[in-house]
């Protein structure tokens, strides 16, 4: 099964009034009923925001960089995908579904292995129906849930 690329982009406002920006992956309703990736991903990354809670350029260009080089390696058989990322208040945070939570952490350390120390945090938790992912459609008015 090829993974789909297309992608929306929303904009929402913290209590704070930080800027977050929003872009989620879509139409990847048959990769989350194939049962194949029941564990949520999140790879935080901290960085010192502007006043609008946003990342410079030059640690925007580093984030993009090495989190591009992340996804490639964890997309590139379908062990795991990038369903979104949320970038604002501080923190950019990539949301990705996986069946194999171990082999994750080993493409994750040797995609990172050799480098500084990164101002990443990693936490993982079971969405086996993908909740995380269809709230943030709905969130987002790109599906509506049926009772």
């Amino acid at each position: 099964m090829k993974n789909k690329n297309e992608w929306f982009a929303a904009e929402a406002v913290t209590e704070k009034g930080e800027r977050i920006v929003v872009r989620g992956r879509l139409f990847l309703q048959s990769l989350c009923a194939s049962g194949k990736y029941p564990m949520r991903v999140e790879v935080i990354w901290h960085y010192a925001p502007d006043p609008h809670g946003m990342p410079n350029n030059e640690e925007l260009f580093r984030l993009d960089e090495q989190m591009n080089r992340l996804t490639d390696a964890e997309e590139k058989d379908l062990l795991s995908v990038l369903t979104a990322v949320h970038i604002g208040a501080g923190q950019s945070r990539f949301v990705y579904y996986t069946g194999n939570l171990d082999r994750f952490s080993e493409r994750l350390d040797a995609t990172f292995s050799g480098l500084p120390l990164l101002p990443i945090q990693i936490g993982a938790e079971q969405d086996t129906n993908w909740k995380d992912y269809s709230d943030m459609l709905e969130t987002y008015g790109l599906t509506s849930k049926t009772r």
